[in-house]
């Protein structure tokens, strides 16, 4: 996993690279209009590539631990709700045999494939990286409490 998180972070600081290049380019020219295009392109590619970094590590996390977590009752507590409750949709009264079946998708390595589909769901809706959207998906896909302390 120290591999895939060092080639994320070799990833994003390359990328931002690129947003660096642009704010080079911007302050060696004299032309409002350019300056102005370049410094819109920094920010919009620089916010861009940090919203897909943090899609990465979500979506890579959790394939480390689908992948390597035997028993998922190791699974934080929280984890394991927000996951069971983006998968049992049906209720027991209303259609007993959809809520059955939703249920035993979770058997043998199904919980694996649930906790990937509720990730990948997870990171296709996290159209704002914020500091709130990113603390709350790290808390509820990984247990991880604060992933930016002070």
């Amino acid at each position: 996993m120290r591999s895939v998180i060092h080639e994320l972070i070799i990833s994003f600081h390359s990328h931002m690279d690129e947003c660096r290049h642009l704010l080079r380019l911007a302050r060696n020219n004299s032309e409002d209009n350019v300056v102005n295009a370049l410094m819109k392109s920094a920010i919009v590619l620089a916010i861009a590539y940090w919203e897909r970094h943090i899609e990465d590590l979500l979506l890579k996390g959790c394939a480390y631990i689908s992948d390597s977590l035997r028993n998922p009752l190791d699974l934080p507590l929280k984890t394991r709700q927000v996951i069971a409750e983006s998968s049992v949709t049906n209720k027991r009264e209303s259609n007993p045999e959809a809520f059955s079946s939703s249920v035993w998708a979770f058997s043998g390595d199904g919980w694996s494939r649930k906790y990937k589909e509720y990730v990948q769901k997870r990171a296709d809706a996290l159209n704002t990286a914020s500091i709130k959207n990113v603390r709350e998906a790290f808390a509820d896909i990984f247990g991880i409490k604060d992933v930016f302390p002070n």
